[in-house]
């Protein structure tokens, strides 16, 4: 899950599992792939018991070391999150890269944009700004954004600041009209337009829903 990703979870009565938090400092490593704010898979299905079987390994193994007594040296438990993440990451990969080895690069690709784009959203909101950083030409960017969500580029440039919008809507006390600003958008009549058009509420509604104070 994504830091900051308005979310929620319902687990079933029977439900065994970890909650693992951390913050970026903690392991400062590039997993766009797990946790763009954009993706929505966050559910990975593991269907191969030995690799459960060594996740739930390394899990126990973390959280063994977590309850040890206080040390100022946090490595082992850097280095068993960042197995856990790798391992989810390459199971991740697998999902799109299975019997399509020569479309690798272009996975790399769009995954490349998808991390420009959290950076640079609310600045940038160009299709030629994101083509010209990845040394690729516009249409090439359309067709990777074509291949693997159906959609345009621009469009999911602007899926990416409605997100934010749901985040800063639900965790913040901005005003819509500050919100709008922040995100880039003039005039916050048509933040309001484009936010309602593709969530059905209009941003009061949607923060009346799902604020946290």
């Amino acid at each position: 899950m994504a830091e900051g990703k308005v979310h929620s979870f319902f687990p079933d009565p029977s439900a065994r599992g970890w909650a693992i938090r951390f913050v970026n400092e903690f392991l400062p490593l590039e997993i766009n792939e797990l946790f763009s704010q954009f993706i929505d898979l966050s559910a990975i299905p593991l269907n191969d018991k030995k690799i459960i079987k060594k996740i739930e390994t390394l899990c126990n193994l973390l959280y063994e070391e977590f309850r040890r007594p206080a040390v100022d040296d946090n490595s082992v438990l850097r280095h068993l999150l960042a197995a856990i993440l790798h391992m989810l990451q390459f199971e991740k990969r697998k999902l799109h890269t299975y019997n399509q080895p020569d479309k690798n690069a272009d996975y790399c690709l769009f995954y490349r944009f998808l991390n420009l784009l959290d950076k640079n959203f609310k600045e940038e909101k160009t299709v030629e700004f994101y083509a010209e950083q990845l040394n690729i030409t516009a249409k090439k960017l359309a067709e990777l954004c074509k291949e693997r969500f159906g959609i345009s580029t621009i469009k999911i440039i602007e899926q990416r600041r409605l997100i934010e919008a749901k985040r800063m809507l639900a965790y913040t006390d901005q005003t819509v009209q500050q919100i709008a600003f922040d995100l880039g958008y003039e005039d916050h009549s048509y933040f309001a337009k484009v936010f309602r058009k593709s969530m059905s509420i209009t941003p009061t509604e949607f923060r009346e829903r799902n604020h946290i104070s």
